[in-house]
């Protein structure tokens, strides 16, 4: 995302950050931001390669999106 001038604030939570990301794509991440924030901070997460393989999937989904939006552009 940096490469497209996109930053996480620093006080923004991951869901938070992937909510305001999404409000400038065209689609909905809620789902993303709270199973990705689940990977990250919940000690007893067991994550399997299919819940990796769908966050990597919808963070491409989602920069893919914003690379290609008009709104993505005006951060």
């Amino acid at each position: 995302m940096a490469r497209h001038g996109i930053r996480r604030e620093l006080h923004e939570s991951p869901r938070a950050f992937i909510e305001r990301l999404s409000a400038k794509s065209s689609g909905s991440h809620t789902m993303l931001g709270a199973r990705l924030e689940e990977q990250l901070y919940d000690p007893n997460q067991v994550s399997s390669s299919v819940e990796m393989r769908w966050l990597r999937q919808e963070l491409r989904k989602l920069r893919f999106r914003l690379a290609f939006s008009p709104q993505g552009k005006a951060f």
